[in-house]
Formats: structure tokens, C-alpha cells, sequence
């Protein structure tokens, strides 16, 4: 039988009752922190009423530089369970400089499907984190952002547009 695993000490500090704890772990997370502790930050950010707190693993997620948090980034963007932080969760995507051509599908859907500030964050994230993203897939995205442009609210028709330019655009080059 295996035993529990003990959480780590900057786990345990993300966990504390104590605001002057949990921010000690979020600033030894930043130092040393692990890919695994990333889901207890993120968790925190979602459940946090604290400010300080709330800003503290705010400026981390944006700082990140750990290309293997990008898969748990956009696991945590299609997580309804985290719909209160997406707009936070998707700037930070853009802000990190990760790349995320790997998710353009997903980015994309946000931006068709979404209110604009999650659509607007999510159309930069494309713009400055999806160079890599294969020329097929992005002509693949391009049907579809017509067919929102056709339905869609007008406070969203020119964002839209914005976005299937730069579809076509990444999808010449």
C-alpha cells in the first residue's frame, strides 16, 4: 500500500489560513516552485478573496517561463470550475511570452464564443503566442470565424474581423 503523499512546504504555505504564509509560498514558488505546485497556485487564484493574495499569484502565473505549465494553463481555461478567473488565466497565457500554438482551436473558440474582454484576451493570446501553429490548422479556424462574424453581437463584429485578418494573414505565412 502506498502511503500519502506529504504536500510540499511551499504547498503547505499555499494552503495557510495566513495571508503573510500564503505569500511566502507564492514567492518560493517563484523561486522553486514545481509544475505540480502550479495547480495549487491556480486554485488559489480561483478561490481567493484576499487582494493581496488574489495579486500576488496574479503577477506569478503572468511570469511564468515554464513551457510545460502551458498544457495546464489551457486545461484551467476550458475548466467551468475556473470561469471566474478565464480573463485572468488567458492575459497571463500572453503576458508569460509562452508559446501556445499548440492551442489555436481553443483560443479560437473563445474568441468566437466569448463575451470581448475574454474574447479580446484570447485574440491577443493568438496574435503574439501561436507563431508555430501549423498552416492547416489555422486555415481550419477560418469557416468558423466567418460564421460567428454572421451571428455574432455588433460590440463583437469588429474584433471578429480583426481576427479572421489575422487568421489569413498566419495562414499566407
Amino acid at each position: 500500500m502506498k502511503s500519502p503523499e506529504v504536500p510540499s512546504e511551499i504547498v503547505r504555505k499555499l494552503r495557510s489560513e495566513v495571508t503573510f504564509s500564503v505569500v511566502e509560498g507564492l514567492r518560493e514558488f517563484r523561486k522553486k516552485g514545481k509544475i505540480e505546485e502550479l495547480i495549487e497556485v491556480i486554485s488559489l487564484l480561483n478561490k481567493t478573496s484576499d487582494p493581496e493574495i488574489f495579486e500576488e499569484a496574479k503577477v506569478l502565473i503572468n511570469e511564468l517561463k515554464i513551457q510545460a505549465a502551458v498544457p495546464h494553463l489551457v486545461s484551467f481555461i476550458e475548466d467551468n470550475a475556473y470561469q471566474d478567473i478565464h480573463e485572468t488565466l488567458i492575459s497571463a497565457c500572453w503576458q508569460s511570452g509562452l508559446d501556445f500554438s499548440g492551442y489555436l482551436p481553443v483560443f479560437s473558440r473563445l474568441v468566437r464564443e466569448s463575451p470581448y474582454l475574454i474574447a479580446f484576451e484570447a485574440l491577443t493570446v493568438i496574435e503574439n503566442c501561436t507563431d508555430n501553429t501549423p498552416r492547416d490548422i489555422v486555415s481550419a479556424e477560418i469557416p468558423f470565424v466567418k460564421d460567428a462574424i454572421k451571428i455574432s453581437p455588433a460590440d463583437k463584429i469588429s474584433l471578429l474581423k480583426a481576427f479572421l485578418e489575422v487568421l489569413e494573414e498566419k495562414s499566407r505565412t
